[in-house]
C-alpha cells in the first residue's frame, strides 16, 4: 500500500524526500488551556519526529484567554486568540479553559471551536501563500512517530488522513496538509460558506468533505489519502485486522509516521490520556 502511494505521486520515495526538503511549512493547531498537557505532548513529539526545524513556523490558535497569556510571548511559535479570527459567527471569548470539551457540546464549547476552523484556515493559507509555504492543520491528538513531510507529495492540492468513516469522510479534519493553490483556497472558503450557513455548531469533518467534493467536480481539486498503515486512526487500537495499532511494542516497531489518538470518548468507554499513556505515546514536556 505504501508502494502504491509513492507510485501514485509518480515520484520516487528519493524525489519526494527532495520535494520535502524544498519548502517551508506553517503548522496550524488550536488549545484551549484544559488541553494544555495535550498540547506538550504533541510539541514533545513534533520536535522529537525532527518535524519542527527552521523551516517550520508553528501558529497556536488559544481557545482561551488562560492558554493566550500563558504563551503569548513565546519564541517557538505564533500565538493568536482564536475568537478574533474574521468573518465567523462561531467566535466566542467566554469560552473557559476550565474543562474538556466533548463531541456531545455541540451547541458550545467543542461545537464553537471546530466550526470557525474554516475560517481560521482560509486566513492561514492566504498567509502561507503569501510567506510561500504550504500548510499543515493537526489535531492535539495527532503524535507524530516520524516527519511526514516526505508524504505531502506530488501533484495535489490536499493530503490528509484517512477518516475511517463511512459517514463523515474519507478525510479526516484534523490532520491536513495543503498547498496554497487557488483551488485549496476555494476549497476552504467553501467550506467555511458551509460552516457559516449552519444553525448550530459542529458537523465540521463532514462538511468538509462535502467542499472536497464540490471542489473535486467544479475546480478539478487534487486530493491524496494519506496510507493507513502509517497514519492509522485511534479505531484500529482495538482492530485485530489492523495488528500495526494492538500495542506499545508493535506501535514503536512498526514505523509508524503518525497515530491519531481519535475515535475515543467517555461513550466508549475511553479516555484519551489513558489510552496514550498504555501505547507508550504520552510524554509531555515541560511548560
Amino acid at each position: 500500500a505504501v508502494d502504491k502511494y509513492f507510485n501514485d505521486t509518480s515520484k520516487t520515495f528519493e524525489q519526494c524526500l527532495e520535494e520535502a526538503d524544498s519548502y517551508r511549512l506553517r503548522i496550524v493547531l488550536s488549545a484551549n488551556m484544559a488541553y494544555e498537557e495535550d498540547f506538550l505532548n504533541w510539541f514533545a513529539h513534533s520536535s522529537d519526529s525532527g518535524l519542527l526545524d527552521e523551516r517550520v513556523r508553528v501558529v497556536l490558535y488559544a481557545e482561551d484567554e488562560n492558554m493566550f497569556n500563558v504563551y503569548a510571548n513565546s519564541t517557538q511559535m505564533e500565538v493568536k486568540k482564536s475568537w478574533e479570527v474574521g468573518r465567523t459567527k462561531w467566535n466566542d471569548a467566554s469560552l473557559s479553559g476550565g474543562g474538556r470539551f466533548s463531541y456531545s457540546e455541540e451547541k458550545s464549547g467543542f461545537g464553537q471551536l471546530v466550526s470557525r476552523r474554516g475560517s481560521v484556515l482560509v486566513e492561514e493559507i492566504k498567509l502561507a501563500k503569501m510567506e510561500e509555504e504550504r500548510l499543515l492543520f493537526m489535531d492535539l491528538d495527532v503524535m507524530l512517530l516520524g516527519d511526514p513531510r516526505s508524504f505531502f507529495c506530488g501533484n495535489f492540492d490536499l493530503w490528509g488522513q484517512d477518516a475511517s468513516s463511512f459517514v463523515t469522510g474519507p478525510f479526516n479534519s484534523g490532520f491536513l496538509a495543503m498547498r496554497p493553490t487557488p483551488r485549496m483556497i476555494a476549497t476552504l472558503e467553501i467550506w467555511r460558506g458551509l460552516l457559516e450557513s449552519q444553525k448550530e455548531a459542529g458537523s465540521n469533518q463532514k462538511l468538509f468533505n462535502d467542499a472536497v467534493r464540490n471542489a473535486t467536480s467544479t475546480l478539478g481539486l487534487h486530493s491524496k489519502i494519506l496510507p493507513r498503515q502509517l497514519f492509522p486512526a485511534g479505531r484500529h487500537v482495538h482492530s485485530k485486522k489492523f495488528k500495526t495499532c494492538l500495542g506499545p511494542q508493535v506501535i514503536h516497531g512498526a514505523n509508524l509516521i503518525a497515530y491519531h489518538n481519535n475515535w475515543c470518548s467517555e461513550a466508549r468507554k475511553c479516555h484519551k490520556t489513558e489510552r496514550a499513556r498504555k501505547l507508550g505515546l504520552w510524554k509531555p514536556v515541560e511548560r
